[in-house]
């Protein structure tokens, strides 16, 4: 689906990567892992065609859709919880299977700032994952996560892995491990 081949990127003159090659299949768990500052992000920006890259070449097989989670919490401030997710998904029903699924079926009515840290991005994780897309890209998804919701939504990647690609970006290197069919590791991770 995505090949990436011989690609580099330098940012105000110091080296994020250089001459990276790998490949990101239809389906399956692809992961970055590496230190903060090592270009992880930044890569997952490029693949998506949201930063150009300094050399080398992406090729898609085809035109796709990507759906992201993306380290910070994007809501939409004046809407909330359930309008946030339902206005990516447009769809109320999945909507409220999604706040479910969460366990915030009882909170789809507050806002943005009416939110803790680890709820603003368990919406932001059912925007993404609800969105009918290609690729899911998720950076540092696991923030503010409690075990047990970390372990559910595990569990929901690799059953969505059956069905899409997933580029996942985390710091969790034996969570990347074990779900990952890929591991990209940037920079030297200790």
């Amino acid at each position: 689906m995505i090949e990436c081949k011989n690609i580099s990127k330098e940012f105000n003159k110091k080296i994020l990567f250089k001459d990276l090659s790998f490949k990101i299949g239809n389906r399956g768990i692809y992961s970055i892992i590496g230190p903060s500052g090592c270009g992880k992000t930044t890569l997952a920006r490029i693949i998506m065609g949201l930063e150009e890259l300094t050399a080398g070449v992406i090729e898609y097989s085809k035109k796709i859709k990507t759906s992201t989670v993306f380290p910070e919490n994007r809501l939409i401030p004046n809407i909330n919880a359930f309008q946030n997710i339902n206005y990516v998904i447009n769809n109320k029903n999945k909507a409220e299977d999604l706040l479910k699924i969460i366990d915030m079926e009882n909170d789809g009515n507050k806002y943005p700032n009416e939110l803790s840290n680890g709820m603003k991005r368990r919406v932001s994780f059912a925007r993404g994952f609800g969105y009918k897309s290609d690729l899911f890209v998720l950076d540092e998804p696991f923030n503010g996560l409690d075990k047990k919701l970390k372990n559910k939504i595990v569990e929901l990647l690799k059953e969505d892995s059956t069905k899409r690609a997933i580029l996942l970006i985390d710091h969790d290197v034996e969570t990347i491990r074990k779900i990952s069919e890929e591991v990209l590791e940037l920079g030297k991770y200790k």
